[in-house]
This record gives C-alpha cells, sequence and structure tokens, in this order.
C-alpha cells in the first residue's frame, strides 16, 4: 500500500475515534441534584406519596429551585401543615432554546468540524459546547421582561426596590453549569 494510502487510512481511524468519544458522551446543562431534594420531591409529586412522619427534610437544591421556578407550582400545603403560595411558570429554559438554540447549534457545528479536521479534541468541543448552552440559561434568566412580574407580596418583601423575576441572590443563575458524562 502506498504512503498516501497509509496516511488516509490514519486519518480516517482518527476521525472514526473522535466520533465513538462524542458519541458516547453527552452535555447536560443545569443544576446538580447534589443532595436528592429535586428527585424526591419529583417521586411524591408523581406518585402521592407522602413524607414519614420524624423524616428530615433536606434543604432545597438549586435543581429543585430552578424546576420550581421554571415550571411553577400551584399552592398547597407542606407535610408539616405549612402552607405555602402560588408560584407563576417562568419558562426560562425554553427562553433558552427559543432565543439561543440556533446560535447554539451553530456552535455544535463548527465545534464538530473542528474535530472532524483534528484540529480540536472532541472534550474541548463539548466543553466550548457546554460553556455556550450554560450561557444561554443564564442569560435566558437574566431577560427579566420576558416573564411575568413579581407579585405584590414577593415585591414587598425584598430588600431591593424593584425586584426582578428568577434574580434574588443571583445563586441560582451563578450555579448553572455542565457536565460531560
Amino acid at each position: 500500500m502506498s504512503d498516501a494510502m497509509d496516511d488516509f487510512f490514519i486519518k480516517l481511524q482518527k476521525m472514526k475515534s473522535r466520533v465513538q468519544f462524542m458519541e458516547t458522551r453527552s452535555i447536560r446543562v443545569g443544576w446538580p441534584d447534589g443532595n436528592k431534594s429535586y428527585a424526591e420531591a419529583k417521586h411524591r409529586l408523581d406518585t402521592g406519596e407522602k413524607r414519614k412522619e420524624g423524616e428530615i427534610v433536606k434543604p432545597a437544591s438549586q435543581a429543585l429551585i430552578a424546576a420550581t421556578l421554571n415550571f411553577g407550582r400551584k399552592p398547597g400545603v407542606c407535610s408539616n401543615g405549612a402552607p405555602y403560595a402560588e408560584i407563576p411558570a417562568r419558562d426560562f429554559m425554553g427562553v433558552a432554546v427559543k432565543e439561543y438554540g440556533e446560535h447554539i447549534t451553530k456552535v455544535a457545528m463548527s465545534q464538530m468540524k473542528q474535530v472532524m479536521d483534528g484540529s480540536k479534541s472532541p472534550g474541548n468541543a463539548m466543553r466550548r459546547i457546554g460553556v455556550e448552552c450554560k450561557g444561554a440559561i443564564q442569560r435566558a434568566m437574566l431577560d427579566s421582561d420576558k416573564y411575568l412580574p413579581n407579585s405584590p407580596k414577593t415585591k414587598k418583601s425584598h430588600p431591593t426596590p424593584d425586584p426582578k423575576p428568577l434574580f434574588d441572590t443571583g445563586n441560582l443563575i451563578a450555579s448553572v453549569d455542565f457536565e460531560i458524562k
């Protein structure tokens, strides 16, 4: 076989390896549910299961807070009898997809081209896509004109004169992250 053919097959094998690396991984963007409070709350919501008496209630994870703000919550009563108010849905994840989905697709295509031509590693390409997705969610959350305003009760209890929906302390927005699995 000629050197040119050898080079072609080596390049082809490297390309196949890079594609396989990316095929076996995914980019997850959002909030890790470190203490599993979101998973447990969703399970109770889906099954109607109640907390056991004396069960220790975990603090809400950022994942649970994000899901509650994104999808909203109907008013109700906690297992300890304390009432809680309605929280209207503010679909920042949908806004991120609608407003920034095309841009992220272009970035992903550009990154794939670089992976295919060997100028970028698959891991670095996936990290770049993750960073873009993370930024899109953060920008969507900060675009408060797209969401219902805070209720008068929320505004009254807030330390700043005109609190914006989805932005209280900034912790939730700052904690958006991504992982490659």
